[in-house]
């Protein structure tokens, strides 16, 4: 601005000029954030957690149907106490894959723990008998 009164405010009459280049310079740093926000993306931004009405709701399927998947460990999910936890970005990639849970890599899982216990078992049998 070149008008401006002595003590650096601008005087009344100038005050339209002083609120249309504030106003022209808001725009402009807003396209400039705009720009700016539209280049960083959260990383993970479907990796929300949801509950198993809001996992129904996305998937389409009854709340009925999601418990026996989770029982038949056919989806993905966390289970913290009683509750069942499911992220968007997880069933969205079983959607994407046909809806096929990588069973085999479960099953070695359990197979593994299920052997581990089996062995703990056999160990402790040993014990009792040689008593």
């Amino acid at each position: 601005m070149e008008h401006q009164a002595t003590n650096n405010l601008p005087t009344f009459d100038l005050l339209p000029a002083y609120v249309a280049e504030l106003t022209a310079k808001v725009d402009r740093m807003e396209q400039k954030l705009d720009s700016i926000l539209a280049l960083i993306k959260p990383e993970k931004e479907d990796h929300v957690m949801l509950n198993i009405q809001e996992a129904s709701k996305l998937i389409g399927k009854k709340v009925a149907t999601i418990y026996g998947l989770t029982s038949q460990r056919a989806i993905p999910f966390c289970k913290q106490g009683n509750k069942l936890y499911f992220f968007k970005d997880e069933l969205l990639k079983w959607i994407s894959e046909g809806g096929k849970q990588e069973i085999e890599s479960l099953a070695d899982k359990s197979r593994e723990v299920f052997e581990k216990h089996l062995e703990m078992l056999k160990a402790s049998k040993q014990g009792y008998s040689s008593k």
